[in-house]
């Protein structure tokens, strides 16, 4: 069932030993004062849902920090435009 704002918390997060590791992106928390490294995963969120309505969609793509551009983790794995 929606809940209002349920997942309007992470940005970002480290994937590893926990559900949402070191570092994150916590709109609830103050920023860290940290730096990125090389070959850290990430996972990158977002979260829609208009308030009101039970319908609601969560997106989140995996990422390997790199000295460039991140790469992106599957990047074969299709999804519903309509979620954009």
């Amino acid at each position: 069932m929606y809940q209002e704002q349920l997942y309007n918390y992470h940005v970002a997060h480290a994937i590893g030993m926990s559900h949402s590791g070191y570092p994150e992106v916590n709109k609830r928390k103050p920023p860290l004062d940290d730096t990125l490294v090389e070959n850290q995963v990430l996972a990158v969120e977002c979260y829609f849902g208009e308030v009101g309505s039970p319908l609601a969609v969560k997106l989140e793509e995996q990422i390997i920090v790199r000295k460039g551009p991140p790469e992106v983790i599957g990047p074969d794995i299709p999804f519903d435009e309509q979620f954009i």
